[in-house]
């Protein structure tokens, strides 16, 4: 949301993207390469992760889409918890930054309601709904690909 405020939606947006993408890769790689042991005994509840590893080599990049695609999940602990898997990095920087784009949106975008709202912007009540649209969209992200597996 500070990327909204500051930057405005579209510059805010492409900050906000480029860096949390930068971030989740450093958290993958701390977790892959420098510390695995530690982040392993660090990580609440085994049974998660272990479902966590299996759900990421069994579904590979679409696992961390659909982690990314949903935002309900804390992403810091989805980075270093991946790292402990067997997905490509390419592969977990790949569908990082391109599933993260439409939550991305939303909270920039709420921001930058928010901003032009303090300025006396008379139509920033509507940014700020089309932005909580977008996340409510994200919402039913589950429901859908549910729907769709079993078709």
């Amino acid at each position: 949301m500070a990327a909204g405020v500051l930057f405005g939606p579209v510059w805010g947006a492409a900050h906000n993207l480029f860096g949390s993408t930068a971030g989740a890769v450093l958290a993958f790689s701390i977790a892959r390469y420098v510390a695995p042991n530690w982040i392993a005994r660090h990580v609440s509840g085994r049974d998660r992760l272990t479902r966590l590893v299996e759900g990421v080599e069994a579904e590979g990049w679409r696992f961390v889409a659909f982690l990314r695609l949903v935002p309900l999940f804390p992403y810091n602990i989805v980075n270093y918890a991946l790292g402990l898997t067997r997905v490509k990095i390419s592969h977990f920087t790949l569908a990082s930054l391109i599933c993260m784009i439409p939550g991305d949106i939303a909270y920039v975008y709420i921001g930058y309601a928010g901003r032009e709202a303090i300025a006396g912007n008379e139509a920033a009540w509507r940014m700020g709904l089309v932005g909580l649209g977008l996340l409510a969209c994200l919402g039913f992200i589950p429901h859908f690909v549910q729907r769709y597996r079993r078709s």
